[in-house]
């Protein structure tokens, strides 16, 4: 006998994975050629407005321990790296791995400054923008991305576009 889903349950599941096809779909556009191979080249500008936006507001944030100066440094760096390399990449299988250390850039700024009081609104701002991209990101060079669970009270929802906008804000008030 078949389980009676519940339109509730339905539209549980299924709100991450429309929302996922309409992130995938606002991130894909570039240069990538017919069969999406090739890096594009939004990607590779979103990778590099991550880095120089971290770059621009991190060092405004007050009061960090040595150990989160020392993660916060090394996330830096990986992002300045990867921004850098990222445009000699082939292939979207080579990018997988580089775009997985921006994931883990950008989540360990995030989780070393969530417990910091009083973070200046530009840097949650930058931090939010470069997570909304995650997901862009990963779906532009073929990773397979876990549907995010659904949060009871989600904070305000920020575009692809707006995420864009913020990123490129930050980098340029360097």
């Amino acid at each position: 006998m078949l389980a009676e889903i519940s339109r509730r349950r339905l539209l549980a599941v299924a709100a991450p994975v429309v929302a996922g096809v309409a992130l995938v779909s606002c991130g894909v556009s570039g240069t990538a050629n017919a069969s999406g191979t090739t890096v594009t080249s939004q990607t590779v500008a979103d990778v590099g407005s991550i880095a120089a936006a971290f770059a621009s507001v991190l060092p405004s944030v007050c009061g960090l321990t040595a150990g989160a100066q020392a993660t916060i440094s090394t996330a830096l760096t990986t992002l300045k790296n990867v921004a850098a390399n990222l445009s000699t990449v082939l292939s979207n299988v080579a990018a997988l791995p580089l775009i997985s250390q921006v994931g883990a850039a950008v989540n360990s700024v995030a989780s070393t400054l969530a417990s910091v009081p009083g973070l200046p609104a530009n840097v949650a701002s930058v931090i939010q923008a470069a997570q909304v991209l995650l997901p862009v990101l990963e779906a532009a060079v073929g990773a397979v991305v876990a549907a995010a669970p659904l949060a009871v009270a989600a904070a305000p929802a920020m575009t692809v576009a707006q995420a864009r906008s913020i990123l490129q804000a930050a980098a340029a008030a360097k």
